[in-house]
């Protein structure tokens, strides 16, 4: 270890570290993801075991804001990613999605309040880092599914919209004064008002002259919105997620390119910027933050709240839409993953000195287990219904060959 130790201090001396680390990031998280572990995941497992098992990269200075530009790239590209018109096609549908997420929030809340000393702020946030899809890494993992495209829809429209709640509630959770609350949604309705115009400007004046300058701007706004909402406690992702949603409402009347191209390259750097993000949240970790009472509580939590989010997503849409299970299930598992929320709200209770180390370890478990489980669960399921065609498929019969022949009866 100590000799690892000495031989990145040198690279890090000739500033050949920095090499080392993109090389690390782009390489090793694609080979973990070939044994079914995500590649934000593995990016996060080699930042803790960088800053706890080798001591290395712990003083660079450089990944705190390439993980700023991850972070905030990916809320922007989710909001960019939606589509008010099937929002607007499936609103009575989303609404009754809405309004059981936010009582699913309460009632944990009532039980995190009910079995622990923490005040309501505190469990108001576990609660949103328990139950909130990460749609950003959700989107960039469903071409590869083996959802439908119906499916795929509905995941897409239900993440975004539980997103959207939940980065409102988190606004209003970290706004813990009336005072705070009013300046936060002044704020907020502040930038609403400029975001269109400032673009729409460098829209019409900068970008004819100067090709491309309209996203770098995107980008700085998202950044810069993202460091405001930061400021008011709801971290980088609120600010991020407003500048896309605003370009992508006002969408008509202030760009003149396909929106597309926009989603296009602001996936491209959040897929080059967002291994960052994960390599920063595990080197902030520190080895004392798991042990076994922090194991058991993440066993525990996802033991609990994975049937919950299951559970009554199916029973919704059995009720609502008279689906079947096999149809509604693979929606439900594929809304699980909470990796990039519940990562942003750990960092977050963190700062405030307020939640255990076995409290923050097990809540880091579970949300490594809620990000794993859904693949193989999709699998699994995916394995068992081709299994079932198969079962269930008439046999097949050669008309060159007698009923009884061999040929006939395998």
């Amino acid at each position: 270890m100590e000799l690892i130790k000495e031989f990145f201090n040198y690279l890090e001396i000739n500033e050949l570290s920095y090499v080392v680390l993109i090389v690390m990031l782009f390489i090793l998280p694609r080979i973990l993801n070939r044994i079914g572990i995500p590649i934000g995941l593995g990016a996060f497992l080699l930042g803790y075991l960088s800053a706890n098992v080798f001591g290395i990269f712990t003083n660079t200075s450089v990944i705190a804001p390439f993980a700023i530009l991850g972070i905030s790239s990916l809320f922007l590209y989710a909001g960019l990613e939606l589509d008010f018109d099937e929002l607007k096609e499936n609103t009575k549908l989303l609404v009754e999605h809405l309004i059981i997420r936010g009582l699913t929030i309460g009632l944990i809340v009532i039980l995190i309040l009910a079995f622990t000393t923490l005040d309501i702020r505190i469990a108001a946030l576990i609660s949103l880092a328990l139950l909130t899809p990460s749609t950003g890494f959700i989107l960039d993992s469903l071409p590869s599914s083996n959802l439908t495209q119906e499916q795929k829809l509905w995941v897409k429209n239900k993440a975004i919209a539980s997103e959207i709640l939940a980065l409102l509630l988190l606004l209003l959770f970290q706004s813990q004064t009336p005072v705070k609350i009013a300046l936060s949604a002044g704020t907020l309705i502040l930038l609403i008002l400029i975001l269109p115009v400032l673009f729409h400007w460098v829209s019409k004046r900068v970008s004819i002259k100067t090709p491309g300058a309209d996203f770098s701007f995107l980008l700085l706004l998202a950044v810069a919105t993202g460091t405001i909402t930061k400021k008011l406690g709801a971290y980088y992702l609120v600010g991020a997620f407003l500048v896309g949603f605003t370009v992508n409402f006002y969408e008509k009347n202030i760009i003149k390119k396909p929106k597309e191209e926009f989603e296009r390259t602001a996936k491209f750097f959040a897929s080059f910027f967002l291994p960052f993000y994960f390599f920063n949240a595990g080197l902030k970790l520190h080895s004392s933050t798991f042990s076994y009472e922090a194991l058991w509580i993440g066993l525990l939590l996802t033991l609990l709240i994975m049937p919950i989010r299951v559970g009554l997503l199916v029973i919704h849409r059995k009720i609502s839409m008279k689906e079947a299970v096999s149809q509604s299930l693979p929606i439900s598992i594929s809304l699980l993953p909470t990796l990039v929320f519940g990562l942003v709200v750990i960092d977050i209770l963190k700062g405030s000195g307020l939640v255990k180390n076995q409290v923050l370890g097990g809540l880091v478990i579970y949300t490594i287990l809620i990000t794993i489980l859904p693949s193989l669960l999709l699998q699994f399921f995916t394995s068992r219904k081709d299994l079932a065609k198969v079962a269930n498929a008439e046999p097949y019969i050669d008309n060159n060959f007698p009923v009884n022949h061999p040929k006939n009866n395998f």
